[in-house]
């Protein structure tokens, strides 16, 4: 619920990237359910990121959605309000060293497994993510 409040404020959600975005389920939903004024995908599977695109054909959304094949260590995140990740353990530390170069403050970052370690992100970052992670918890237990 209070993730859904913060996800509600107009100013958080005009950018949104999804690193790995398979299919592109996750970044079609962003704009056109979500309220997201522009999302994209990056994949590393030139297949997934074409079935993503015929997607985004077929629902309208080609004007609001982009879809990148390639390494999302190469893209920064500069431009995104909110970054989504499915999360693979090894990647954490890496992406969390990401976040912290090229973010602006107040990003959302939403992982799907794992959580980013707190010793790279700082303070301020550690204390969000225990309310996010005691807001995930709550919205669990209802």
């Amino acid at each position: 619920a209070r993730l859904r409040k913060i996800l509600a404020e107009p100013s958080r959600r005009r950018t949104f990237v999804d690193l790995g975005s398979g299919a592109g389920e996750m970044v079609l939903t962003a704009v056109r359910d979500e309220g997201f004024s522009r999302a994209e995908g990056i994949e590393l599977n030139w297949g997934l990121v074409l079935v993503s695109w015929l997607q985004a054909w077929r629902q309208g959304l080609t004007s609001r959605v982009r879809f990148h094949y390639g390494d999302l260590w190469a893209r920064s995140l500069r431009d995104f309000d909110v970054i989504m990740m499915f999360g693979v353990k090894p990647l954490m530390r890496p992406l969390a060293e990401k976040v912290r170069r090229e973010c602006r403050p107040g990003t959302i970052v939403m992982l799907r497994v794992f959580i980013l370690p707190h010793d790279v992100l700082g303070e301020t970052s550690k204390a969000a993510a225990k309310a996010a992670a005691k807001a995930a918890s709550n919205a669990s237990e209802s």
